[in-house]
């Protein structure tokens, strides 16, 4: 849980070393250099900046940074130190996906239901059979793992859900389909509107930041972390005007696995995703920092979820600029 973490131990940091140690090898081969210069500076970071995992050194480039520009990036330390100062009661309401649907229930249109020890296996297989093909997702997991689709005529892997469910709770959720234009990038995983919001120091909630995810060719989700890639959408445009990035930092103008030229493209309904993120986070402005998901339907937009925290990566790696000054006003408060 991210609220128990310990935020600095001997032990930690002696596990750190280890690991620093084979990331800087792997630096020297790529980059030149001496190893040694390398982990001596991912510890130093880690000490004075927070940089306490390897892989904020090398997404944030720090071994191409002086301290200065090291001090301006919001890195894991940093992040679990501002989910110090969240509401706890929030946090942990929204963690689990099935009390976050129940939540913002007047905002989700799509058919779904919950699939635990106490489901009666009749009423899953009425669901299944009632749509067909169905999205499964863990309750308690991000970054898309986990998540698969489900046909009705797989005997097999209906009857395998039906074991996990005494120990795992899933979600069962009516499958959406992109609009056509996001079609045309990746057609096998729905792309989703990643909008990242922020409650200002004068309560005021702003959209910081906007990006279209999007998997690769026949992905099934399109989760950063899962190997798909984030566009930056202009959000004051709604067109995408700077080359994407995924988790392993490689940018990208052309879409992989399509071949579609994604700088110039513009999102659909972008205003109404834009106007709706607005109003889910003024429901409840303890949510401080957001990251909102939302699919653009043929008919509709259709809000998926909402993560809170939002993740600290991919508001940064994209344009190589420290976002830490966003989050000072929730740290400093108490």
């Amino acid at each position: 849980m991210l609220y128990d973490y310990k935020l600095y131990s001997i032990k930690q940091i002696r596990t750190f070393s280890k690991y620093a140690w084979k990331t800087s090898g792997e630096l020297s081969a790529k980059y030149g250099g001496s190893r040694l210069c390398y982990w001596v500076d991912m510890i130093w970071s880690n000490l004075m900046y927070g940089a306490m995992h390897c892989r904020d050194y090398v997404e944030f480039e720090f071994f191409k940074k002086n301290g200065r520009e090291k001090n301006t990036f919001f890195t894991l330390r940093r992040y679990f130190n501002l989910v110090k100062h969240l509401d706890k009661e929030t946090f942990f309401s929204l963690i689990d996906k099935a009390s976050m649907y129940e939540i913002y229930a007047k905002y989700i249109h799509r058919d779904w239901i919950l699939a635990d020890a106490g489901t009666p296996e009749s009423q899953i297989r009425e669901f299944v059979d009632k749509h067909g093909k169905v999205i499964v997702k863990p309750v308690s997991s991000d970054k898309g793992k986990g998540i698969y689709a489900l046909n009705a005529n797989d005997n097999a892997a209906v009857a395998k859900l039906m074991e996990h469910k005494q120990q795992n709770a899933y979600l069962l959720e009516e499958l959406c389909v992109n609009c056509e234009e996001l079609n045309t990038i990746n057609a096998t995983s729905l792309n989703t509107m990643r909008l990242f919001t922020l409650v200002n120091a004068q309560g005021e909630v702003q959209i910081m930041c906007a990006f279209l995810r999007c998997g690769r060719g026949g992905a099934v989700v399109d989760n950063w972390c899962a190997g798909g890639v984030g566009y930056p959408v202009d959000v004051e445009t709604g067109i995408i005007a700077y080359p994407g990035v995924d988790a392993a930092g490689n940018k990208y103008v052309i879409h992989p696995g399509t071949d579609k030229i994604m700088p110039g493209f513009e999102i659909p309904r972008f205003k109404e995703i834009c106007a709706l993120a607005k109003e889910i986070i003024s429901d409840n402005k303890k949510i401080v920092y957001a990251g909102l998901d939302f699919a653009i339907l043929p008919d509709r937009v259709e809000f998926i979820e909402i993560n809170f925290p939002a993740g600290y990566e991919l508001i940064q790696t994209w344009d190589m600029v420290g976002k830490n000054h966003w989050f000072e006003h929730i740290v400093n408060k108490n």
